[in-house]
């Protein structure tokens, strides 16, 4: 079992939070606009009053892994305005990227399921990310603890989300034993994108 320390974390960490989103999900939008722009984007996520984060450090404070939750998915997904511009100007000339091109191509190959479980579900755990030397420690259990006790506090009493791509079979592999529901698998810019259907532990 490690020994990592897990926080709330504090505005000088999320460089290094953005920085290992954008090494551990590097086909994600986010990461190909930039460290500016991830420290923007996931720091507004995070701050919302319906979210949370919790990151987990080593004794010498390195940082091992961080999860983000929400209790209300489209209204941290939809930034205010004074928001959209900090994060244009933060994304800058990365804006004109072939990733970024790419991705506005791919918008076009979207389609959502629609079911009545799915329009009734809110909370989400949007984003989670593990250093690699700190894999198979079960600290991404640990970290889904500290969101489900999240979840617990705020009065949740319904599943919530988790996406994955259907390409990662070691993260289905993983939402599966733990508990998850697979819920269908949606096209999300032209990528196949699994939806799991969570409810929280209770203890």
């Amino acid at each position: 079992m490690n020994q990592c320390i897990l926080r709330s974390p504090k505005p000088e960490d999320w460089p290094e939070i953005a920085e290992l989103f954008a090494n551990s999900i590097p086909n994600a939008l986010a990461s190909s606009l930039g460290r500016r722009f991830g420290v923007c984007y996931y720091r507004h996520i995070a701050e919302d009053p319906e979210a949370t984060s919790i990151a987990a450090f080593d004794k010498a404070g390195t940082l091992a892994g961080i999860v983000i939750g929400t209790l209300n998915r489209q209204r941290v997904l939809r930034p205010p305005f004074i928001l959209k511009l900090r994060l244009l100007a933060a994304a800058h000339f990365r804006l004109f990227s072939p990733a970024f091109l790419r991705w506005l191509a791919d918008s076009r190959h979207t389609t959502k399921r629609q079911d009545s479980e799915n329009t009734q579900l809110h909370a989400e755990l949007l984003m989670i990310a593990i250093a690699p030397g700190f894999r198979g420690q079960r600290l991404a259990s640990r970290l889904i603890d500290e969101l489900e006790r999240f979840f617990r506090n705020k009065g949740l009493n319904k599943p919530y989300i988790i996406h994955t791509e259907k390409s990662n079979h070691a993260a289905n592999i993983f939402y599966e034993q733990i508990g998850a529901r697979f819920a269908g698998t949606n096209l999300y810019h032209n990528k196949q994108i699994n939806e799991w259907y969570k409810t929280v532990a209770q203890t």
